[in-house]
């Protein structure tokens, strides 16, 4: 029988968060944080991707063969995980520059956290978790 286990590490980003597993696109069974589950597709190629909510992962391809086992890790993407910490500089920038450069000059540190933020919500959404081998 044909196996695929994810794994899925305790993180603190998204720890209430369910992640929803899908092969074929079909919805197959949910991940909680800490936790590893098996599935057992049939022989043969297979997707499968995650998804939390609006985001997820890229498409994970891969071609079963009877009796396989194949090991699977999704997490949270780099940019996922310090996107919180990135904020702090701008925001102390903000703070202590508005008065010196003005408040509306001082806004402009804000522009590069804007990007990553319109990214991830559009053409990144599907880069915010990360599906991989090990």
């Amino acid at each position: 029988m044909t196996t695929l286990q994810i794994t899925r590490p305790s993180e603190w980003q998204n720890r209430i968060r369910k992640y929803k597993v899908y092969i074929d696109n079909e919805q197959v069974g949910i991940l909680s944080n800490g936790e590893t589950k098996d599935f057992f597709p049939t022989e043969g190629a297979h997707t499968i991707h995650v998804k939390m909510g609006w985001y997820g992962s890229a498409p994970y391809h891969c071609n079963l063969n009877k009796e396989d086992i194949q090991y699977l890790k999704v997490s949270s993407s780099a940019m996922a995980k310090w996107l919180p910490f990135s904020l702090i500089p701008f925001v102390l920038l903000h703070v202590f520059f508005k008065d010196v450069i003005g408040e509306g000059l001082s806004l402009l540190f804000f522009i590069p956290v804007l990007l990553i933020v319109i990214y991830l919500l559009t053409l990144g959404r599907n880069k915010y978790l990360t599906l991989t081998a090990f």
